[in-house]
């Protein structure tokens, strides 16, 4: 998942520092929810209580996401050649070109 984040596949879903902020807080939530599959495990009002947790389209809305300030280019970058091998959204030099261009 945080292969996913850094890369910026989950970009629609918030800001990649919110969501790696989350990102422990959701495995733990879906490793429980497997948990509980496996065991039979089912709450009486659980089907209630995500429909009412969800948005309209049955995903939880961005306002649960915790308001931290987003990565700067050099770090958003310096993720996505972490994970892919090379730059996706950007260059670190394209500052420096712009500048040399003036």
């Amino acid at each position: 998942m945080e292969s996913l984040i850094k890369s910026g596949a989950l970009d629609s879903f918030g800001r990649r520092s919110q969501l790696m902020a989350v990102a422990d807080r959701a495995m733990e939530r879906a490793l429980q929810a497997q948990r509980d599959l496996v065991a039979g495990q089912h709450g009486l009002f659980a089907s209630l209580a995500n429909l009412f947790e969800s948005g309209s389209n049955g995903h939880k809305s961005n306002d649960d996401l915790p308001n931290t300030p987003d990565w700067d280019e050099n770090e958003r970058l310096q993720a996505e050649k972490e994970v892919l091998g090379f730059f996706v959204s950007g260059h670190p030099l394209d500052n420096t070109r712009k500048s040399c261009a003036t």
